[in-house]
């Protein structure tokens, strides 16, 4: 599934967590920053105020960085796995949680 299409999904509240943890990469000045600034400055520098689809491409910059902040939240125990039945979409998929 594409992650617009998932962003879709999610309400407001679950959203808004991944939204914040975007954010807290792109103010670490990532390696591919300067792409990310293009994406931002076209549409708003807020994230909560550009779509779906503009989302998924700022993601897109900061996989590697995503991908590093989960190991470290993993190791510093801050979040866990929780079995989630249904998203708003009707499909089933294991969620991240905080502890």
């Amino acid at each position: 599934m594409k992650l617009e299409k998932v962003l879709d999904c999610l309400n407001s509240f679950e959203k808004n967590s991944f939204l914040k943890i975007i954010d807290s990469i792109i103010q670490s000045n990532p390696k591919n920053a300067s792409e990310i600034d293009k994406i931002l400055t076209d549409k708003s520098k807020d994230l909560k105020n550009i779509d779906n689809i503009n989302i998924a491409k700022v993601f897109y910059f900061l996989e590697d960085e995503f991908s590093e902040y989960l190991k470290g939240e993993f190791i510093k125990g801050g979040i866990h796995l929780t079995q989630v039945p249904t998203t708003s979409c009707g499909r089933q998929f294991c969620g991240l949680g905080r502890a």
